[in-house]
């Protein structure tokens, strides 16, 4: 079953997205990364609180315009954890 997530995009990111629009370049989301925290995110994180784990971006691609779709591999060997938050991880 999926699960629809409606991302905080950080501020950090917001200046990323300025700065590909004006330079050319795009971004690219490598990672996802899982936390034990429940918070409510105000803009200015630049790391996930009680990170846990990060796992690298197996496959994906853009659905819409406006709608991006990412799948990374959870492993038996990278344990059982209560996920409370989750991080999308870009890189260029």
């Amino acid at each position: 079953m999926a699960l629809v997530l409606t991302p905080q995009i950080t501020e950090a990111g917001k200046q990323a997205a300025i700065n590909a629009d004006n330079n050319g370049v795009d971004i690219a989301i490598t990672a996802m990364s899982f936390g034990a925290a429940f918070f409510d995110p105000v803009g200015n994180e630049t790391a996930l609180p009680d990170e846990f784990v990060r796992l690298d971006i197996a496959s994906g691609g853009r659905v819409t315009p406006t709608q991006i779709r990412v799948a990374a591999v959870w492993n038996d060997d990278t344990g059982t954890y209560p996920i409370g938050c989750i991080g999308i991880v870009t890189g260029k």
